[in-house]
């Protein structure tokens, strides 16, 4: 079962015992310093210090209470930010139809399905022309690495993006080849995280889907879907340090062969648990950065639950804790001193969320 604090309460918590010092420094005054005003002879300054002291009452509420509602305890264990609910009877996956499609001899972007969360894009060129494309909406920019054919979410929300594909020339510039902007407006703020895509990509007959499928088929709760998948992989798959040492620029995993070697690194952690959340059609978030005051690039989860909203902090599972879904540190364990630095929510800098 999970257990779980909610920060608006910690923050209504926060503000009454605000309230009540308040309270008490005003009994304080009527009672010990204002009598004492009034045994002074000299009636303006009675009136001035009256005024100075009940001043100082009025100011420290108007600094102090907007940071009560905006303060998280140090104790809180989730931050929850909450959307509209999706019911689906079916897991999703993604489609090209070519009802708007914007092309030309080098690459083709098909957005017939931008207000689902995703664009499909195909390059014509051969890869020896390393082609890449950048999305961007306001100060948000996501570049990759472009195969033939995939799909890219689109992840900052709505507004207008801008869809550039480039391709390399031989001097080692890029050139742009194509450029769309999309005026999007999404059915639903949580269907990007509910497909497949480039980066978390699986089909149905994904042998880790099957396997989602099969723990999860007599669960009904997503509280309890969440619970056997993060269990499978903390207990089952290994960190692989060799790999994490070789690692190459571009590298994209496979929840497949994350599935069947059991070993990963937490890019491959973190996308097999957001495939298997995704296929039992629970919204769930790749979320790529930083470690503070590392140079360390890191990769977890966060997960959409019907009755809390998007778990982003600390959740407790019996007696699991779930370090902002890091399935990596739970299930390696191998550096104790970054273990501790983990337990604060604070240490992990998102950067990128797919």
């Amino acid at each position: 079962m999970f257990h779980y604090n909610n920060c608006h309460i910690q923050k209504l918590h926060n503000v009454l015992k605000f309230i009540l010092s308040l309270l008490l420094i005003n009994n304080v005054l009527y009672h010990k310093i204002i009598p004492r005003i009034y045994k002074m002879k000299k009636i303006n300054i009675k009136l001035i210090i009256y005024f100075v002291c009940y001043s100082m009452v009025i100011c420290a509420a108007v600094i102090m209470i907007p940071r009560f509602f905006n303060r998280a305890s140090a104790n809180d264990t989730v931050n929850i930010i909450e959307y509209d609910s999706i019911e689906l009877s079916a897991p999703l996956f993604p489609s090209a139809p070519g009802i708007n499609v914007t092309e030309n001899k080098y690459a083709s972007i098909d957005f017939s399905n931008s207000s689902r969360g995703y664009i499909s894009v195909r390059y014509k060129g051969g890869t020896m022309d390393e082609p890449i494309m950048k999305i961007n909406l306001g100060e948000s920019e996501y570049t990759y690495v472009l195969g033939r054919e995939d799909f890219f979410p689109l992840t900052s929300g709505d507004g207008t993006y801008t869809v550039r594909i480039f391709q390399r020339l031989r001097n080692g510039n890029y050139r742009a080849v194509l450029t769309k902007k999309l005026n999007v407006e999404l059915e639903n703020q949580l269907l990007p995280y509910l497909y497949p895509s480039q980066l978390v990509n699986y089909t149905p007959s994904s042998m880790a889907i099957q396997y989602s499928n099969d723990i999860n088929n007599e669960l009904d709760s997503d509280f309890d879907k969440l619970k056997g998948i993060y269990d499978f992989i903390i207990k089952n798959i290994e960190y692989d340090f060799m790999k994490a040492a070789n690692v190459e620029s571009g590298y994209i995993p496979s929840v497949d062969s994350t599935f069947i070697s059991r070993t990963g690194i937490c890019f491959d952690y973190s996308v097999l648990m957001a495939a298997m959340l995704r296929s039992q059609m629970i919204p769930s978030k790749l979320v790529m950065g930083y470690l503070h005051g590392t140079s360390i690039f890191h990769a977890w989860n966060e997960v959409y639950l019907k009755d809390s909203g998007w778990v982003t902090v600390n959740i407790f599972i019996d007696d699991h804790i779930f370090r902002m879904l890091d399935t990596t540190l739970a299930a390696s364990q191998s550096d104790e001193e970054i273990a501790q630095k983990l337990d604060d929510p604070d240490v992990y800098l998102p950067v990128f969320w797919y």
